[in-house]
């Protein structure tokens, strides 16, 4: 059994590299809060991945988070590597400038947080980056009186493993 597997269905995200000329988007399980103060989030990006390399390089990502509507997009970016292809081009995904960042933005997705790298420890074959939220945003309407997504609008995406994934409804 894939241990991780049994907690690990968070929402997937698409984080965006890049320096303006080079960009990725890789297809990330492994994202979390880690702070609330600072606003801290980490992701697990594989170590040889192109991903790492530009995150690197420019201490910067965005984490994007995509609805279950291009589920199909989100397991794509998964399957090819980044110095392979443009996969915002490949995809049919569009770049969109950040506010505080130089990495691309994914705008067919629902909300993003611009992050700067502040720690990234190896953590085994994944490299952990640690980055601080500089700006966040989200499409009009999708949040709740008490600043939650309203899954009522938006149908999240979850990874389960392997090739499955879930959406949440409201209990």
């Amino acid at each position: 059994m894939k241990d991780y597997r049994l907690i690990n269905y968070g929402p997937v995200v698409m984080v965006s590299s890049g320096d303006g000329k080079k960009k990725n988007i890789a297809s990330i399980a492994w994202a979390t809060p880690v702070s609330s103060d600072p606003p801290l989030v980490a992701v697990a990006v594989a170590k040889g991945h192109y991903s790492t390399k530009l995150i690197q390089e420019t201490k910067e990502f965005v984490i994007n988070v995509p609805s279950a509507d291009i589920v199909q997009k989100v397991k794509d970016c998964g399957s090819v590597h980044g110095d392979e292809a443009d996969k915002f081009e490949k995809f049919g995904l569009t770049p969109a400038k950040g506010k505080k960042v130089r990495a691309p933005l994914i705008k067919e997705c629902y909300a993003q947080l611009e992050c700067r790298v502040v720690q990234a420890p190896l953590t085994g074959d994944h490299v952990l980056f640690i980055g601080e939220v500089l700006s966040s945003s989200i499409n009009e309407g999708l949040l709740t009186s008490n600043d939650t997504v309203d899954v009522s609008k938006v149908r999240t995406l979850h990874h389960l493993g392997g090739d499955e994934f879930a959406t949440l409804r409201k209990i």
